[in-house]
């Protein structure tokens, strides 16, 4: 059987192949690029202008997420913009480092060739479409700052390596706070792997482990804080959000609803990966490197459960199992040598003819789904036509307002906001923030009927099948606004009595001259 690892010092083979991995997996991006972004990234985008300009989070513009993603886009905005190739190139940079920290991780424990096979399956569905992978959305950093503190945990475990992976995940936690799932897992393994040495050892590794969080979230609570604006992000990022989170089901049904019956539309266009992942994973226990099968095993809990902890399941939430499950396929490579215990050719056959089916099979599939076809469509599966529809009626709204001019979309389609380059009247541009029932929804809605008196939006966007806002028909009733245009069974546009808009068709079946 040939040898787990080689030398841990990296050569011009790795380069190279980590060069023609990092090619490969911008070119397969890039084939998205054309495509609108969707309704979470146009809303982390329309926040991080409105934050550059001079919002507060939680004050101005409100959303119950933590602040990690509207932190990272307003930097976004203040260097290079929030145009879609930014945000683009980006989440671009970002997958291609999550696969380099991935490679380097291996190669401290596995072979070269099984570290190939890492980089051309982690090139080549990083951008599946099935998981949202080709999109911008917060899945993709958090998978880099996980896979960051997998490699740091795997490269030793003295203390600043266990700092700074808790500090990772720490990081990655304001931008999702499930993240907590995946830091507990790990957590775990930490602490078995030095109960080997001692008790002592093991509390001490995850004191230091425990650490990165606590010193991210203490400056954080300092931050809000000294801004006065600490029971607002508390309010938001937590008690909203537990109850946004909330589903009558119990912990099973939760796990059980990962393999639920619109799962196959997550599963089908990578099913080889989580195949050969999901054996690879049941395989790890026969690794030689416990603390490798340790880790990796604590990485796919912590990201399963954290897939599976929200209130409902979103495509863009199986990404965070992408990383594990590329270990979990190489791993089989471990198996396949095992089969002939003299190791020799017939080994390295097995392997090679494993690794080339393996990566053909999943780029045809990325083939079939992605690559093939047209940028509008690649997400079609998802969310129907959705996202092109909000680009497009954010032309509209650009080519019959002003850009000083306010507007209020009532539904979740910020990339009306976003592509239109146009202000939400209100604190809140989504409106299941003022349709929910928890306890402080009245005063919500409350701030949003003074906001849309104190800023007047010239056009309100009314979507179909959105839950019934009464003080938004207060203020319509109030102000006298009146109908400017309909999209046919999909939305109502009123615009304001004192500044009427230019007549135009907003039939979204019809071509755009402007914008398409």
């Amino acid at each position: 059987m040939p040898q787990l690892s080689e030398s841990n010092s990296w050569d011009r083979r790795d380069f190279g192949v980590i060069g023609v991995a990092i090619i490969v997996l911008v070119v397969f991006r890039f084939a998205a690029f054309a495509a609108p972004l969707e309704i979470d990234e146009c809303n982390y985008a329309y926040f991080g202008q409105q934050l550059l300009a001079g919002d507060q989070l939680y004050v101005d513009l409100w959303d119950h997420q933590p602040p990690g993603m509207f932190m990272l886009t307003t930097v976004l905005a203040a260097t290079f913009g929030t145009g879609p190739m930014a945000c683009r190139w980006l989440a671009t940079v970002a997958a291609a480092a999550t696969m380099v920290f991935l490679y380097a991780a291996c190669r401290r424990h596995l072979n070269r060739g099984s570290c190939w096979l890492v980089a051309a399956l982690y090139a080549v569905v990083s951008s599946d479409p099935g998981v949202a992978g080709e999109g911008c959305n917060r899945e993709i950093y958090m998978n880099l700052l996980a896979v960051a503190a997998f490699y740091f945990l795997l490269k030793s475990q003295t203390w600043k390596y266990l700092l700074g992976a808790g500090l990772l995940l720490g990081i990655s936690s304001l931008v999702k706070t499930v993240v907590a799932a995946q830091w507990l897992a790990i957590a775990l393994a930490v602490a078995v792997i030095g109960f080997k040495q001692s008790p002592l050892v093991a509390v001490r590794r995850v004191l230091l482990f425990g650490a990165g969080p606590a010193i991210v979230w203490a400056a954080t609570f300092i931050y809000f804080h000294s801004q006065n604006r600490l029971g607002e992000f508390i309010d938001a990022a937590f008690i909203y959000n537990l109850d946004y989170g909330k589903i009558e089901m119990s912990l099973w049904e939760k796990f059980a609803g990962f393999f639920g019956a619109n799962s196959w539309t997550v599963f089908r266009s990578a099913i080889f990966l989580w195949l050969a992942g999901g054996v690879g994973l049941i395989l790890l226990p026969w690794r030689r490197s416990q603390a490798f099968a340790a880790v990796t095993a604590a990485l796919a809990v912590g990201s399963f459960v954290t897939v599976c902890l929200p209130g409902k399941f979103w495509h863009h939430y199986y990404m965070l199992m992408l990383p594990v499950l590329v270990v979990g396929a190489v791993t089989i490579l471990d198996r396949l040598a095992c089969l002939d215990s003299r190791g020799g050719r017939e080994s390295t056959i097995r392997q090679r003819v494993y690794s080339i089916a393996l990566v053909v099979m999943v780029f045809a599939l990325q083939f079939v789904f992605y690559l093939s076809q047209e940028p509008d469509d690649i997400a079609r599966h998802r969310y129907g036509g959705r996202m092109a529809w909000a680009r497009d009626h954010g032309f509209r709204v650009a080519s019959v307002t002003d850009p000083d001019d306010y507007i209020y979309v009532c539904g979740i389609d910020s990339g009306i906001y976003y592509y239109g380059q146009r202000r939400c009247a209100a604190r809140y541009p989504l409106a299941t923030m003022l349709t929910a029932k928890d306890e402080k929804a009245a005063e919500r809605r409350k701030k949003f009927l003074e906001d849309l008196k104190k800023n007047k939006p010239r056009l309100i966007l009314i979507v179909k099948g959105t839950d019934f806002i009464p003080e938004l028909n207060q203020f319509i009733t109030e102000e006298k606004y009146q109908l400017a245009g309909q999209d046919p069974g999909r939305m109502d546009v009123l615009c304001s009595p004192n500044r009427p808009v230019q007549r135009i068709d907003w039939d979204h079946k019809k071509t755009l001259a402007d914008g398409n």
